[in-house]
């Protein structure tokens, strides 16, 4: 039986979550699933004896039964689509087709691609010990692969070749004749990480591979594929679109999984309640951390950004004390590949005893066997939070610890509070769209750069193919065909599969290389004057060379921190691609969709020193742009729009979208101006999101104001309408305006009406409660929700306690408190208080304001 996890629970309730009134404010939810076993099988024909030994002697003495299927739909010429949690033996079930066929028809070659180089190195490292043993050869090709190496790879291509899709469409397809060896004789690509290749990178691996197979059919070979993912609600659908051939799913869920306790934790309140903000989720999850590995376990501390992974780590160690701080590393993406095999290394042996990460290790890399994860702040989607979850648990005779920390952004907070939900919640669905006219069009010119583009040639490609092609006749690109040849040269170069320009910036110090970063967070953390951290350790950003691609940098103190100032300008650079009016409570919005051009601007930065903060201007300016997809509405000019009420609308509909279209909210940018504001695909091209918020609208609104209605706080808080990264700092945001917005009224009018209920002491929240503890307050509060959630389900939608009505006896009037059939109200105009039947009250009339304004008749 496994040993519990009780202990540490206990641990943290006592010493952590007892630092509130009610410690079940804090560990708001604990639930356990149980272990359970693995599913084996029995290989019908069997592997090749000389297989069949080798993975004796690896320690493999049985298959999973999804090992099994997987050999043999490919056995039966079926492309596999395998969707499994992490841990579960998918390199194996890919590994085995290969090698059979290797045995058993001499010269055959397999490609296994990978997202990240990381994934790679790991791989290599798995398959090379069990190749050894037959005598056959697995090698690697990346953009660091010398071209001396590249050379021998494709005179003589080993029989596995890991590799990852930029080198396929910058390298290999291009000089597709000296890797004929190797396309001739393809027999099974396999695509990992599946789940991964959504979007915009989606958009662009898929169309990669749809030349690869292109390629390799002009060489005779029509290699099968085998697409490994993490859990997605639409695994078969996603390797369809991806690899553009028909799938068949099997379920990787038989590897057996350890028992993991999960608990929900929220960071207690801190400073006035009404504000409802609470502590720090990074020094809450650092903590929490930190007191996992001081009682003897083993694990990973996920965050959201690199930025925040560095602070964590300073956090961590600084907890720990010098004992153990050691022990402790941080790992992300920017770090030297030597660097990360050694942080790795560290973690199998057990010489580190945890690792502060982004999810650059969330997906499939062998870290050895961990107890604890700690998630701070939800990742973006359930999916992440499975994978990440998933990367404890391995060790049978121990159950595993997965603690999320909620943030106070309103996604955290939802999930928190709804627990059941989300357990229950079904995995969202992957999405790419490869007929993304900005991103086909590149690898049209690509394709008929590689060999001139027939008309049989289209039909590899999406449906909008032909009429792309015909465009870029019009524009000179192509030449009149069929078949179609490229005119220019190194079409390759302008296409980058990241979605943006990535090519790298050497971070150095003196003439020593730390490591790499790529835009955007180029400009965000690399202005000349910020701090830049690097496992643990400070730097000044001294210069940023464009010419060189080198950010060069000083060794600095970690006691101070810069956040850059940010200036953003977005403006339609098209006609919109379609308009439409949605109806606001009794106003009416004009919303467009289309093209936009974001010019976002690194200005300064803010510099904070022991609590002391300066402002520093650049000399320079970092400027980036981005032409993408959005939506832009416009407000009328009849509902008071100012800047303070838009901006609120704008971060409320951003902190709605999550919910509403399933996504991450770090794929979506927004802005405000006058009477207007824009929510945009952070990709450049967009990614689709934009169009869908498009077309729900409506929904989303509905979804903006419950937010703000519902949530506690008096003046806006980081659980409706602050955004993480706002340029504007979340200065300047007005909830009681946002909130007349979104429901189609005045803001001027709900001014007023907040004005008197103020001087009339009409807000409870912010009314003194003596001197009863903070958790009484808390249960009051819960209670008069609960009595008020009720006594609205018997009145209509846009009656509310604190907004106007229009009376037919009494003018517009305030509405204090809502009964069962009745409303205590007072009139705008002045006069006591007093209950009405709610039958005789009606929405305030959209040119109430108007009438109010009107001079009297000089008649």
């Amino acid at each position: 039986m496994a040993q519990s996890a009780d202990p540490l629970v206990k641990r943290l309730r006592e010493t952590l979550a007892s630092r509130a009134a009610e410690p079940s404010s804090v560990l708001v939810h604990e639930r356990a699933v149980p272990a359970h076993e693995a599913s084996l099988g029995i290989l019908r024909p069997r592997l090749p004896s000389a297989l069949g030994r080798a993975l004796v002697e690896s320690g493999v003495r049985q298959l999973y039964a999804h090992q099994i299927a997987t050999v043999e739909a490919l056995r039966d010429g079926k492309n596999v689509v395998l969707a499994s949690p992490t841990a579960s033996g998918k390199t194996l079930a890919f590994a085995l087709p290969t090698l059979e066929w290797a045995l058993t028809r001499p010269g055959t070659r397999g490609l296994y691609l990978y997202p990240t180089k990381a994934l790679i190195g790991d791989q290599l490292r798995a398959l090379r010990g069990l190749c050894g043993q037959l005598g056959l050869r697995v090698d690697v090709l990346t953009g660091d692969t010398p071209r001396e190496e590249r050379q021998r790879l494709a005179d003589d291509p080993p029989t596995i070749l890991l590799a990852n899709p930029d080198i396929l469409h910058r390298s290999l397809l291009p000089d597709h004749r000296r890797w004929r060896g190797l396309l001739a004789n393809l027999s099974l690509v396999v695509v990992d990480e599946l789940h991964s290749y959504r979007g915009v990178f989606g958009a662009h691996v898929a169309l990669v591979l749809r030349r690869l197979r292109r390629l390799a059919a002009d060489y005779g070979a029509r290699p099968a594929f085998v697409a490994a993912s993490a859990t997605i609600a639409n695994p078969v659908e996603l390797a369809q679109e991806v690899v553009g051939l028909p799938f068949v799913e099997v379920l990787g869920d038989s590897a057996g999984a350890g028992a993991r306790r999960f608990l929900f934790w929220r960071p207690p309140l801190r400073g006035d309640e009404s504000l409802n903000e609470h502590e720090s989720v990074f020094l809450e999850a650092a903590s929490i951390f930190a007191e996992s590995l001081r009682a003897g376990y083993n694990g990973i501390l996920f965050g959201r950004a690199r930025v925040s992974v560095e602070r964590m780590l300073l956090d961590v160690r600084r907890l720990l004390g010098p004992r153990l701080a050691s022990q402790v590393s941080a790992y992300k993406a920017g770090y030297r590949a030597d660097e990360r095999a050694e942080i790795e290394a560290g973690l199998r042996s057990g010489a580190l005893r945890g690792v502060v990460s982004t999810n650059a290790l969330e997906l499939g890399i062998d870290v050895g066997a961990l107890d604890v994860a700690v998630i701070a702040g939800y990742p973006g989607s359930s999916m992440s939070f499975w994978q990440q979850a998933g990367r404890v648990g391995r060790r049978g005779e121990r159950e595993a610890l997965v603690v999320l920390v909620a943030g106070d952004d309103a996604l955290d907070q939802y999930h928190v509070q709804n627990p059941d939900a989300f357990f229950g919640q079904s995995m969202e669905h992957a999405a790419v769209d490869p007929s993304n006219a900005s991103i086909l069009l590149g690898h049209l010119l690509c394709a008929a750069s590689e060999r001139a583009l027939d008309t049989a040639d289209l039909s590899l490609f999406p449906s909008n193919a032909q009429r792309l092609v015909e465009r870029l006749v019009e524009a000179g690109e192509l030449s009149a065909g069929p078949a179609w040849r490229a005119r220019g040269r190194g079409v390759h170069a302008e296409v980058s599969l990241r979605g943006t320009s990535r090519e790298a910036y050497t971070l150095q110090v003196g003439q020593t290389r730390i490591g790499t970063i790529e835009p955007p967070y180029l400009q965000r953390e690399c202005y000349p004057g910020a701090l830049y951290l690097h496992n643990g350790r400070g730097y000044r950003v001294m210069a940023l060379d464009s010419t060189t691609h080198v950010v060069r940098l000083d060794p600095e103190s970690v006691d101070s921190r810069s956040a850059p100032i940010v200036e953003v300008e977005v403006a339609p650079r098209d006609e919109p691609l379609a308009s439409r009016t949605v109806a606001l409570g009794e106003a009416s919005l004009a919303v467009s969709v289309g093209p936009l051009r974001v010019c976002e601007t690194v200005v300064g930065y803010r510099e904070t020193v022991r609590g002391q903060s300066m402002t520093c201007k650049l000399e320079e300016p970092l400027a980036s742009v981005l032409d993408t997809v959005g939506v832009w509405v416009d407000v009328p000019a009849g509902l008071d729009p100012d800047l303070p009420s838009l901006h609120t609308v704008e971060h409320a509909l951003v902190n709605a979208l999550p919910l509403g279209l399933l996504c991450d909210r770090r794929d979506i940018g927004s802005s405000s101006e006058e009477q207007r504001l824009y929510v945009y695909d952070f990709a450049e091209g967009g990614i689709g999101l934009a169009e869908k918020a498009y077309h729900v609208l409506e929904r989303l609104l509905s979804e903006a104001a419950t937010l703000l209605r519902e949530c506690p706080c008096s003046e806006g808080c980081p659980s409706c309408v602050h955004v993480p990264g706002c340029p504007r700092a979340n200065a300047g945001l007005d909830k009681v305006g946002g909130l007349a917005l979104l429901e189609g009224r005045s803001v001027g009018g709900a001014r007023s009406a907040s004005a008197v209920l103020e001087h009339a002491g009409g807000d409870s929240r912010a009314a003194p409660i003596g001197d009863r503890s903070a958790g009484v307050r808390r249960r009051l509060r819960s209670i008069a929700d609960d009595d008020r959630r009720e006594r609205y389900g018997h009145s209509p939608k846009w009656l509310e306690v604190g907004g106007l009505a229009q009376s037919a006896t009494d003018g517009l009037v305030v509405v204090w408190s809502v009964g069962r059939g009745a409303a205590e109200i007072q009139p705008l105009s002045g006069g006591e208080n007093h209950w009405v039947p709610i039958k005789e009250l009606s929405p305030p009339q959209p040119d109430w304001w108007r009438k109010d304004k009107q001079e009297p008749s000089s008649g």
